[in-house]
């Protein structure tokens, strides 16, 4: 199957825009305390305050490495996501962490820069790193979504019907395929998936933009869009530009650049 590169561009570029954006901040839960200043040089800030880290040994956290730092915090910890905060990381400390993720298994659909790596597991929990300038690493974990989990055990109990009916779904298909080609227009739910992703990402660019990192009630929201980015991308991610008219191929690549330029606001 092949997958559109332009998908390939954006996700990156959100990835990257992601990895200098998120930056943990709150008070600390723990008595023994330490100091890491902030990187914003424009104003007068007060230094973050973080404790000592116990590591959790169950739940999302244990699906991945202990960080090498003990410094931080543990924002929250549920069933469906988990977020830290560990200061006194060096850029070297950071690197190590990303490979010890992907010995864990995080290495499937990965998006990887200086400052950040994101890639989920065959069980499809999802990670998330990135790497601060004032030396802290934000690290998530993402439980797979029960609708994808249904998805997968539906494409294995549906293989064998597909291999008894294979000349009747192949005949289904090139109709399909004949019909979307001849259309002018735009198939209906493609453009409404189509017209919630580019809504979505709009609304993703404009809280960046009055994004403040030392702003404790803005986490919940970025924490908010974060998990709707992991939906959006899974939908957009499994679009077969060879099963697409050339209607809604069209207006796909519309959306995509429109994203694009959109995403390029918060870059410069």
């Amino acid at each position: 199957m092949k997958k559109k590169k332009l998908f390939a561009a954006a996700a990156m570029s959100l990835a990257i825009l992601m990895s200098v954006s998120l930056s943990g901040c709150g008070e600390s839960k723990n008595n023994d305390n330490s100091v890491v200043e902030s990187s914003d040089t424009s104003e007068e800030k007060e230094p973050t305050t973080y404790g000592t880290i116990e590591w959790p040994s169950d739940g999302l956290g244990s699906f991945i490495p202990v960080p090498i730092s003990k410094t931080g915090e543990i924002m929250w910890d549920s069933s469906d996501s988990f977020l830290a905060v560990i200061a006194k990381t060096s850029k070297s400390d950071f690197s190590k962490y990303i490979n010890k993720c992907k010995d864990k298994g995080f290495s499937i659909d990965c998006l990887e820069d200086d400052t950040g790596y994101m890639a989920k597991n065959r069980d499809g929990y999802k990670v998330t790193l990135i790497f601060e300038d004032d030396n802290t690493m934000n690290v998530s974990v993402y439980a797979p979504d029960d609708e994808s989990s249904n998805k997968e055990s539906s494409k294995k109990e549906q293989s064998s019907k597909k291999q008894e009916s294979k000349k009747e779904e192949s005949s289904k298909k090139e109709s399909s395929k004949e019909e979307k080609s001849d259309s002018d227009t735009v198939t209906p739910s493609f453009k409404e998936m189509m017209d919630e992703y580019e809504e979505f990402m709009n609304k993703y660019v404009d809280f960046m933009k009055s994004y403040d990192a030392n702003d404790v009630t803005m986490l919940s929201e970025y924490t908010e869009l974060l998990s709707q980015y992991n939906t959006y991308m899974d939908k957009v991610s499994k679009i077969d530009e060879d099963e697409l008219s050339s209607a809604d191929l069209a207006y796909y690549l519309d959306v995509t650049n429109r994203v694009n330029k959109k995403l390029l606001e918060v870059q410069q």
